[in-house]
C-alpha cells in the first residue's frame, strides 16, 4: 500500500465562511492506496490542483492540471495516486457560485477542467509549485480566492441563507420554509438552487441530514440502528438505509461498525 501524507490548513479569516479548508495530498511512490473517509460527501464541492503525477477517484482520474470535483451527491473516493502532489480547496454548500462566473459542474461529469468555466489556474498552479511549504502554499489560494471573490460574487450572495437554514436544520425543509427564506416560489428557487449549489434544496438536506448521523454515531452509545434513525430524523431504519445506500454506497450498519473517531476526511 502506498504511503502517502495529508494535511489539511484552514483558510484565511475573511474566506472560512465561505470553504471548509485546504487540503495538499503527497504520494512519492507510485502505487495504490485507498480513503473511503477522503472527500466525504457534505453537500459541498471542491476544485482540485494536481501538480505532479495522477489521482485516482472513484469517480475518475485526474493529472496535471485543475479541476472542479461535481460529485456533490456521492461520496467521492480517493483509491490510487502515483507519485503525486495534490492541492486541493473545499468549498461549503453553496459557496462555489460565488468565486466563478458559471458552474463548474456539467450533468453526466464528475471532474471538470476549471478553464471550461473561464477560471484561469494556470498561473496559481505553477506558483504553487515553486515552493514545498504548506503555510505559503496556503496564502497564494487565498490571495486569489480573494480575487476570484471580488471579481465574481456579485449577485449570488442571496442563496447563502437558504443554505444556511438548511445546513442549521440538519434535514430538508418545506417549500413553504423555503419560499419564505429567500421569497421565490418552489420552482424558482429549485432552479437557482441547481445552478449555484449543483443540486435541489431537498438534496442538501438530505445531505446534511445522513451526515448528521454520522457524527452522531461517533459520539452517541446508541448501538441500535432504528434508535439512531429516529433520533437524527427519520421516519424508520428502512428510510435511513435508503439515504445511506444513495449517499454513501454502504448501508448504516457499516459505519456503526467501523467508524474510527481518528479517522481523517476532507
Amino acid at each position: 500500500m502506498t504511503q502517502f501524507c495529508l494535511q489539511l490548513f484552514n483558510p484565511s479569516k475573511q474566506l472560512r465562511p465561505l470553504i471548509r479548508n485546504y487540503w495538499r495530498l503527497e504520494s512519492p511512490a507510485a502505487g495504490f492506496t485507498s480513503r473511503h473517509d477522503f472527500m466525504a460527501i457534505d453537500g459541498g464541492s471542491g476544485w482540485l490542483f494536481v501538480l505532479d503525477g495522477e489521482v485516482t477517484f472513484h469517480t475518475g482520474k485526474c493529472a496535471y492540471g485543475s479541476f472542479s470535483d461535481a460529485s456533490t451527491l456521492h461520496s467521492n473516493y480517493l483509491i490510487g495516486a502515483e507519485q503525486a502532489k495534490a492541492i486541493g480547496i473545499r468549498f461549503k454548500p453553496g459557496a462555489q457560485s460565488l468565486f466563478c462566473r458559471r458552474p463548474t459542474w456539467h450533468e453526466g461529469q464528475d471532474h471538470v477542467p476549471l478553464e471550461l468555466a473561464n477560471i484561469d489556474s494556470r498561473k496559481l498552479c505553477q506558483t504553487l509549485k515553486s515552493t514545498s511549504i504548506w503555510s505559503e502554499q496556503a496564502s497564494m489560494l487565498d490571495s486569489w480566492l480573494i480575487d476570484c471573490l471580488a471579481t465574481h460574487s456579485h449577485g449570488n450572495k442571496n442563496i447563502l441563507p437558504v443554505v444556511e437554514s438548511i445546513v442549521k436544520a440538519q434535514a430538508p425543509l418545506s417549500s413553504e420554509e423555503l419560499s419564505s427564506i429567500s421569497g421565490m416560489s418552489q420552482r424558482q428557487l429549485q432552479r437557482y438552487f441547481i445552478t449555484k449549489v449543483g443540486m435541489i434544496p431537498r438534496n442538501l438536506g438530505v445531505v446534511c441530514r445522513a451526515n448528521s448521523s454520522l457524527d452522531y454515531m461517533k459520539t452517541s452509545k446508541a448501538k441500535a440502528i432504528i434508535d439512531i434513525a429516529l433520533e437524527c430524523g427519520y421516519h424508520d431504519q428502512a428510510h435511513m438505509a435508503r439515504d445511506f445506500r444513495r449517499l454513501f454506497g454502504k448501508p448504516p450498519s457499516h459505519f456503526l461498525q467501523t467508524f474510527s473517531p481518528s479517522s481523517e476526511c476532507i
